[in-house]
């Protein structure tokens, strides 16, 4: 039997409602817990979507620029050098955002869990000292 198991098994035995208040109480604050933890991840996946609905939405415009341009072009050569810089302005656009949204997956993880955890130790922590 761990530990903490061990002090709760003991205090059921000398003073069955103290261990039942602190076990009421641990519940409630790992409610409050899950709580601010699926806040975060909400926040997080927001953001995540709101990011991504901009990228497609440039892709887009720049797509039917390209359209509208190859459509003017009055030469293979010219058709082919707009395919250039649009493929170069396509892959460094899509390099770009792949930064971006994995420094919003590192700041969801770091920012908005690392609270959530720490309150979670200390709480334990507070448990098995009681």
């Amino acid at each position: 039997m761990t530990k903490p198991a061990e002090k709760m098994a003991e205090g059921l035995a000398g003073n069955g409602a103290e261990a039942l208040k602190r076990m009421t109480a641990m519940n409630g604050m790992a409610g409050e817990v899950m709580a601010e933890a699926m806040k975060a991840y909400m926040q997080g996946v927001s953001a995540w979507n709101d990011e991504v609905m901009k990228f497609m939405k440039l892709r887009m415009d720049h797509d039917m620029e390209l359209s509208e341009s190859l459509a003017k072009c009055r030469s293979f050569e010219e058709a082919t050098r707009l395919q250039q810089a649009w493929m170069q302005q396509t892959t460094e656009e899509y390099l770009a955002e792949a930064s971006k949204l994995m420094e919003l997956a590192s700041k969801t993880a770091t920012e908005n869990w690392a609270p959530i955890y720490e309150r979670a130790n200390k709480a334990l922590t507070e448990f098995r000292s009681a």
